[in-house]
């Protein structure tokens, strides 16, 4: 038998009815006729299917064969026909209805391809089809009504969930700890390298802490905020909070100031849990835990019947990415909470021996699983040391702590295991891994290195911590990446169409997420709950209110759930849910942008976020990077941006993503110049080992010269060695130059910042005044106050991270500094010994392009101090620094001051080998009347060298008391005739 392949182009609408679809195709096949002879191996050369990477024309075949094989052999009657069908599949789906008698029915045959179907999905191919034909000829159903899933699918599905139905519990967990405490009180609940709490401290502890937010006028149902590091005090906050009905909100530290207002905002949080050394971050009412002292005390356990009383259904908020710009907050009730916790630990197989490590970050769900599913099984959690903590440290804590269970995510994952020692043997028993993508090749390294369980979960934050899970076998490898597994109890997933309809086994769609475990809705935000928690009426496979992923996905037959990606630009980096939309609206917020663009790209070993921007005038880089850092997460924060001119558009004039120019990792070049001090030293070598770059400076853009967030960590890791104080991730963004980092720690370390700004009042006009010290801040204040409203003024003092300095390299962090500021037009001045630095900072600009109008050089005396007046005045200052007699300074001693005052002495010590040299700008020479008799030898050699417009005016005053009151004033006189000379030309 021959048969001929005729290929015709259907073109319908979703309201076409099946009449009209069938004659469409019945006109298109007789049109089609006149090309009946062209050959099937000619269409595919001229389309090119094997350059396509095809081995066919098309994936599906229809036929439709009829024939009339009545024929007789004298009284014998023919009472059926059979056909045989080749047992390789050619095509993945053939359909072949066969009409071959008069007196019997149409058969229809289904031939699919086992590389494209199970078996099982095979067998539904057709019910599904029978489903169709009834509802297209009976029903008379239009295209967009149909239904895919036929009604024995449904049920099906209705049935698998209801497999997984299991009895609620309503006991909170906090009622299950203290359960706990009553069988076994001096079991080990928590322990750290500081500190270990029984179950019977634990709950003394919380209830404490309970009274303490009651004298708070804590109700039940208020937020409580756990401004706390990791460490056991979370755990007896959260226990302290569930204990009297409070809701608690777990942030991040790290996070920027405003990010954290705006959630302390939006859950009208009436308390904070805080460390002693966290006080200062938060305003409002604080609860300072000291564990050490809580546990100490006592409490009459019968009192905490009282608590049992107070009833509140939610139980903790925890902040995700925003689409509007701003985070949201996630409501997650009691009911869901404990019922997830319950499941795991009968899942897990979770008992009284096991010991969590406690190394997921607070704000982030899958800690709740560290820190709470070994307490409800009377086991313990510990807790390494608060800060970052690398994968790599990971298996040495859990034998550290001889932990039994964590929780991780795929990229953490991989550094773990990099991080075994060879043959290493581990504690760990059993463990998750979700938030991201997991690879089979990463989880069958790990089964084999740890020989623990692994289990691949899914599920966002309003499905309380996950909703899903799949027990690894790494040696049953199917596909790149495994399924992320059945719903657990309670739990169904819903796979829905654009248009609300169950999709059947096997077919992709969004992702919906229905039953018990899901969250109560969005704080404060009705309208984002509505459109997330949907309701459905009537009920959608029994249930009235599904939760609307945005994820794709599709089920196989046994109702395992495998992820296809997001159907929206939501994305997951290191675990992270980040909504794109958010960074860029935070960019938009920047004075000046008109447009934003940001998505994650795929680089040869990891995944970044990359940003575009574009502005009506010029906006530096820097500005951009400053403003996202003090409104986002560092995890959100864009490896690489670019300023481009404009947007590429598409043809509805919306940006198009695939169109954006790509952001090379070229470092931006910056003025060079050798590392000043120690830290700086030490700080640039860290840098060029961590990047592999030995052609860095100190002015090197960290993230611009090729760096990502793990090397960052690893970067502050080491630096905080070196400085011994935690540094936050957000700081290495906000300063991500040597320079800029070194005085930033400065500044942590309460030396001096080389930059202040005094006044920012105009915007117009720059003076920057270059101190004679460190102890200049008071008087230069007093002059800011009176050149209001003519210029900004801003202080220039040494830094504190080195002891030596020569006047050149004072000079090079100024102008550095003053660059960076982006002036391009500026006035500078210098008291004192700072005049010298002042001429060198004017020259060292000019060099850079920036014009400096006029430099004030305010009774400065060119006189070298002999060598011996030097280390006497070095030894004095070590002295009195042992003595504690910098008190001194409080009592009005200006001799002590100055004694002690380290920039001082760099500059009058740095003035032995300068050698000042001409300078052709113009110059305005200020001197005090004290000294009107020897002006000619101590001022003199200024005229020598001032090759410029050079003008000198004296005032009436002694050196010390330029900026007295009444002695300023006339100060400020000369600087604002100048300024506004200038300016008016």
């Amino acid at each position: 038998m021959f048969v001929s392949v005729l290929p015709i182009s259907i073109s319908y609408s979703k309201e076409m009815s099946f009449v009209d679809l069938v004659e469409q195709i019945a006109r298109r096949l007789k049109k089609s006729y006149r090309h009946a002879k062209y050959p099937l191996s000619e269409q595919a050369k001229r389309l090119e299917v094997v350059k396509s990477g095809r081995d066919r024309l098309f994936d599906i075949i229809f036929s439709y064969e009829e024939f009339e094989f009545s024929c007789q052999f004298g009284d014998a009657v023919l009472s059926e026909t059979k056909q045989t069908f080749n047992p390789f599949s050619r095509y993945p789906l053939a359909i072949s209805l066969c009409n071959f008698l008069d007196a019997k029915d149409i058969e229809m045959v289904i031939e699919s391809g086992s590389n494209f179907f199970s078996a099982a999905e095979s067998d539904w191919f057709g019910a599904r089809l029978v489903s169709i034909a009834e509802q297209l000829i009976i029903e008379n159903k239009t295209v967009s009504q149909l239904e895919l899933c036929a009604p024995a699918e449904l049920a099906l599905k209705v049935k698998q969930y209801e497999r997984g139905v299991t009895k609620l519990d309503h006991e909170t967990f906090a009622q299950n700890i203290i359960n706990t405490s009553l069988v076994v009180p001096k079991s080990v609940a928590l322990t750290s390298d500081q500190i270990e709490v029984n179950y019977q401290q634990l709950v003394i502890a919380a209830a404490l802490l309970a009274e303490e937010l009651l004298k708070a006028e804590v109700k039940a149902g208020d937020s409580v905020v756990l401004g706390l590091t990791r460490g056991p005090e979370v755990v007896v906050a959260m226990l302290a909070c569930s204990f009297m009905g409070a809701v608690f909100v777990p942030i991040d530290l790290d996070w920027p100031d405003s990010r954290i207002a705006s959630i302390q905002k939006q859950t009208n949080c009436t308390a904070v849990f805080v460390n002693s050394e966290n006080e200062r971050k938060f305003n409002g009412h604080l609860v300072v835990i000291e564990l050490a002292d809580l546990i100490k005390q006592s409490y009459p356990l019968g009192d905490l019947v009282k608590f049992n009383q107070i009833n509140c259904k939610t139980a903790y908020t925890l902040f995700t990415s925003g689409t509007t710009g701003q985070p949201k907050g996630v409501s997650v009730g009691h009911l869901a909470l404990k019922n997830r916790l319950n499941w795991i630990v009968e899942n897990w197989g979770i008992t009284s021996s096991d010991r969590s490590l406690q190394a997921t970050q607070i704000n982030f769900d899958p800690s709740l699983i560290e820190m709470l599913v070994p307490l409800m099984a009377g086991g313990s959690v510990a807790f390494p040391k608060a800060g970052r903590l690398l994968p790599e440290w990971l298996p040495s804590l859990l034998v550290k702590f001889n932990a039994t269970m964590m929780a991780f995510v795929p990229s953490t994952l991989a550094r773990f295991i990099d991080g075994l020692i060879p043959n290493q043997s581990l504690p760990l028993r059993v463990c998750c891994c979700g938030g991201e993508v997991l690879s089979y090749e990463i989880a069958q390294r790990f089964g084999e290195v740890t020989g623990a369980q692994l289990y691949n979960v899914y599920g966002p934050t309003e499905a309380t911590i996950f909703c899903t899970s799949w027990h690894v076998h790494p040696q049953a490898v199917q596909s790149r990446n495994m399924p992320v597994g059945k719903a657990i109890a309670n739990t169904q997933i819903v796979i829905l169409n654009e248009r609300d309809q169950v999709q059947p086994f096997g077919v992709t769609g969004e992702v919906y997420i229905a039953g018990a475990s899901l969250a109560n809705g969005y704080v404060g935000n009705d309208k984002e709950t509505n459109q997330k928690f949907r309701h459905f009426e009537p009920p959608l496979l029994g249930h009235a209110t599904l939760y609307k992923t945005g994820d794709l996905g599709w089920l196989d037959c046994d109702g395992v759930l495998h992820f296809s990606g997001r159907s929206d630009r939501q994305i997951k980096l290191r675990g992270y849910r980040i909504e794109l939309n958010e960074i860029e609206n935070a960019i938009l917020s920047v004075p000046g942008v008109v447009q934003a663009a940001c998505k994650l790209v795929k680089g040869n070993t990891s995944e970044s976020i990359h940003a575009w921007y574009s502005t009506k005038q010029s906006i530096a880089l820097e500005t951009v990077r400053s403003q996202l850092a003090q409104l986002l997460p560092d995890y959100m924060l864009p490896q690489r941006i670019m300023m481009i001119d404009n947007m590429p558009l598409t043809d509805n004039e919306k940006i198009d993503y695939k169109e954006l120019p790509i952001i090379h990792s070229v470092e931006v070049l910056k003025t060079a110049r050798e590392p000043i001090g120690d830290l700086e030293t030490k700080i640039l070598e860290l840098w060029k080992k961590a990047l592999g770059n030995d052609s860095l400076h100190v002015n090197s853009h960290f993230f611009e010269a090729g760096a990502d967030s793990l090397t960052a960590v690893v970067a502050l890791n080491d630096i905080e060695n070196i400085v011994n104080k935690k540094l936050s991730l957000h700081q290495l963004v906000a300063n991500p130059t040597v320079a800029s980092l070194v005085e930033c720690i400065n500044g942590e370390l309460n030396k001096p910042n080389l930059l202040v700004s005094l006044g920012d009042t105009t915007r117009t006009a720059s003076l920057y005044v270059a101190a004679s010290g460190n102890g200049d801040l008071l008087r230069f204040k007093s002059l800011a106050n009176c050149m209001n409203g003519v210029s900004d003024l801003h202080m220039l003092q040494p830094p504190g991270s080195t002891k030596k300095i020569s006047i050149q390299e004072l000079a090079a962090l100024y102008a550095d500094k003053i660059a960076s500021r982006g002036s391009k037009s500026i006035y500078l001045a210098g008291f004192s010994v700072g005049g010298l630095v002042a001429v060198e900072t004017a020259r060292n600009l000019r060099l850079r392009g920036i014009e400096v109008k006029t430099v004030f050089i305010v009774d400065t005396i060119l006189m070298k101090m002999p060598l011996v007046i030097i280390w006497l005045w070095q030894g004095l200052a070590s002295v009195l620094a042992k003595l504690h007699a910098a008190r001194q300074r409080t009592s009005g001693s200006k001799v002590l001051s100055a004694i002690q005052d380290r920039g001082l002495l760099m500059q009058v010590s740095a003035m032995r080998n300068h050698v000042l040299a001409p300078y052709d700008g113009d110059t305005v020479l200020i001197k005090s009347s004290a000294y009107r008799w020897i002006h000619g030898a101590l001022l003199g050699g200024w005229r020598k060298v001032m090759n410029g417009r050079l003008k000198e005016v004296e005032i009436e005053t002694s050196h010390s008391h330029f900026f007295e009151p009444g002695k300023v004033d006339q100060l400020a006189n000369v600087l604002k005739r100048e300024i506004n000379k200038k300016d008016s030309d």
